[in-house]
């Protein structure tokens, strides 16, 4: 497992690192987590419990997890080999990958960061308990744990919504091969 998340993100992210630290959707979450890190408990009740958000943090990310899975399946099952070989070939301006590699990079990534939603609410249920306010007033380590779920939940959630951008955009590609064969 170790061996191929090394090459994983030496082969797929690493090279892609530029496009994700610049990603409006990384700088929005950090944004999110900060926010609500530093002024959460302005909107949040006092009485949410580290379980209640955590059990909507682990649903939503399994959801997710389980549709980028399917999504992912599809596109490698095309069944048009046309469509496919066209997006192999086809590489958007100043790009470095083919639009098929991004379009797998955009599943996986997304996949793999629902992942570490999923390793990290369990981490925090099990240390935190589920019955520990979200957001205690006055500590400092509970506004930056806040702070970084709040940010990983939130690019989750941004990352999810490209993923969906992602999709519609393919399916709208491969209507217009569709309709350009049937001419």
């Amino acid at each position: 497992m170790i061996k191929s998340l090394l090459q994983y993100l030496r082969e797929e992210t690493f090279p892609r690192r530029s496009e994700i630290l610049k990603g409006s959707e990384l700088w929005l979450g950090i944004v999110v987590g900060v926010l609500c890190g530093h002024w959460g408990y302005l909107v949040i009740p006092q009485t949410t419990k580290v379980g209640d958000v955590c059990v909507a943090l682990l649903t939503y990310a399994a959801i997710a997890l389980g549709f980028c899975l399917a999504g992912l399946t599809l596109v490698l099952t095309l069944p048009h080999q046309d469509f496919i070989t066209r997006l192999a070939k086809s590489r958007p301006p100043k790009a470095k990958h083919d639009s098929y590699s991004n379009l797998l990079f955009v599943f996986t990534w997304t996949s793999l960061v629902h992942w570490i939603l999923i390793i990290v609410g369990v981490t925090v249920l099990v240390l935190a308990g589920s019955n520990q306010p979200i957001l205690p007033l006055g500590s400092l380590r509970h506004e930056v744990m806040t702070g970084l779920m709040s940010a990983l939940a939130a690019y989750c959630l941004f990352q999810f919504l490209i993923t969906l951008f992602t999709l519609s955009q393919v399916g709208r590609l491969h209507i217009a091969s569709l309709q350009e064969k049937n001419k």
